[in-house]
C-alpha cells in the first residue's frame, strides 16, 4: 500500500467511494464528506488552513482516503503543530483488512516528521467501529466527550 498527495482523477473515486450501507446518519455523513474532499481541498477561503487530502492505493486501486488540516483553536486562530483529522475512511471491500491502521500510521509517521506535535478528530458515538478502532489502534490518544462536540467524542493523540 501507498499513501500519496490526492490528485484531480482521484475526485471521481471520492464521489463513489463505497462505504457500504450508508444509511445509519454518521456513515451517511461520513459519505458526504468523503463526496466533497476535493472541493474542500481547494476552497481558496481555507488556504491558511492547509488542508490535506491523501488516498491509499494497493495495486493500483484506491482502497482508502485521509484528510486533515491545521487546528483552529477557540478564538478562531490557526495552531501550528496542531492537525485536526477529518476523516479516514476505507472502502467497503477492503474493510477490516489493516488499511486504516496503515493508514493513520504513516499519515501520523509523516506529521511527526514535519513537527506537527498533536492531531485530534470527532467520532460519532453511533459509530462504534470507529469508536472501537481508535480505542484499540491508538490507545494514548485522550478521548474526552467536552460539551462543544456533542454528541462526539473527542480524540487527542500526542505525537
Amino acid at each position: 500500500m501507498i499513501l500519496r498527495p490526492a490528485v484531480a482523477a482521484d475526485a471521481a473515486t471520492f464521489e463513489n467511494f463505497d462505504l457500504g450501507d450508508a444509511s445509519a446518519p454518521h456513515l451517511a455523513e461520513v459519505a458526504e464528506i468523503v463526496r466533497d474532499l476535493w472541493p474542500w481541498r481547494h476552497d481558496p477561503a481555507a488556504v491558511e488552513l492547509d488542508r490535506q487530502v491523501h488516498v491509499a492505493e494497493q495495486d493500483g486501486v484506491i482502497v482508502g482516503v485521509v484528510a486533515h488540516h491545521l487546528l483552529v483553536g477557540e478564538s478562531g486562530r490557526v495552531i501550528a503543530g496542531h492537525r485536526y483529522l477529518m476523516v479516514t475512511a476505507i472502502q467497503l471491500p477492503h474493510q477490516r483488512d489493516g488499511y486504516a491502521t496503515a493508514i493513520l500510521e504513516a499519515l501520523f509517521a509523516e506529521l511527526r516528521a514535519a513537527g506537527v506535535d498533536s492531531v485530534e478528530w470527532l467520532v460519532h458515538p453511533a459509530n462504534r467501529a470507529s469508536l472501537q478502532f481508535s480505542n484499540r489502534t491508538l490507545p494514548t490518544a485522550d478521548e474526552t466527550s467536552p460539551p462543544d462536540s456533542k454528541p462526539y467524542v473527542r480524540y487527542l493523540l500526542r505525537l
